[in-house]
């Protein structure tokens, strides 16, 4: 049976492997590193997969109707950016209701990250029971009544029960919803290309979606059909468009020139600055 490998994990395996056989040579024991001539397989893990409004309304329909916890997570993935380990590692003592402001800890970046609370995440953050114990995570297992979901995370991991039954009720709501290649993640490709489409700037979409390049950022940007079209018809409104199109081009405002000091034409290198 053929097992295929994604190229992002094979890329970090051979680059273990390329630095022991490196660490050997330094030491001696080879004169050259076998995996030397290996090259790297090409990264081709890019997704433009954005859900129309009846898939998500399919898709909401059999989350409701599976589990409260994981809908309330896929809910809070679109209204805060955040990503699933994100999530489940979130801590009360890391919510500022007052202040509005949510703290990320231990990122994927492994920077803290802030961000703000949309009104829909502050109703969600309400509706949960909140344990004395600020060190507590936010949201309750997925597997109610789980006697292992506090021991988990109080040693910083994640609860594997939990998980598990969070994959199974993600993937039956899929099935459900009749919805193929849809991910946990693509909820904040989702939500990105949901405010580009509203007009926000790259600048705003980098802030929200907590990037550290703009180039990220783009990634997560997919512009629909609707607002391309609209953007190529646009092109018809400009001054070479008219001209092309047969339509009588609009002239451009002619630009004041700047006048020398004295109000006279230069005449020498000197006037000119030379």
């Amino acid at each position: 049976e053929k097992f295929e490998r994604a190229a992002a994990t094979v890329v970090r395996e051979l680059q273990v492997i390329k630095r022991l056989f490196k660490a050997a040579v330094h030491a001696g024991h080879l004169e050259r590193s076998p995996a030397e001539p290996v090259t790297m397989p090409p990264i081709k893990n890019e997704r433009d997969r954005v859900l129309q409004a009846d898939e998500l309304n399919h898709l909401n329909a059999a989350l409701g109707k599976l589990s409260d916890s994981v809908l309330q997570r896929v809910r809070m993935a679109y209204f805060s950016g955040g990503r699933w380990g994100e999530i489940d590692r979130l801590r009360w003592q890391d919510v500022d209701c007052g202040a509005g402001c949510i703290t990320w800890l231990d990122t994927k970046t492994g920077k803290t990250n802030h961000s703000a609370i949309h009104p829909e995440v502050h109703a969600i953050l309400k509706s949960l029971p909140q344990s004395v114990n600020r060190a507590m995570p936010v949201f309750p297992p997925v597997v109610a009544g789980c006697v292992r979901h506090a021991e988990f995370h109080a040693k910083g991991s994640r609860c594997d029960p939990c998980r598990w039954a969070f994959r199974y009720i993600w993937r039956s709501a899929l099935a459900t919803a009749k919805l193929i290649d849809f991910h946990f993640h693509d909820l904040r490709h989702q939500a990105c290309s949901d405010l580009a489409e509203q007009g926000w700037q790259q600048y705003d979409l980098q802030t929200f979606m907590r990037h550290t390049s703009p180039r990220m950022t783009s990634r997560y940007t997919h512009v629909g059909d609707e607002r391309r079209h609209a953007t190529a018809a646009s092109l018809a409104d400009t001054p070479a468009g008219r001209a092309f199109t047969g339509k009588v081009a609009k002239k451009r405002p002619a630009r004041a020139r700047r006048k020398p000091a004295g109000g006279r034409k230069p005449t020498h290198l000197k006037d000119l600055g030379g």
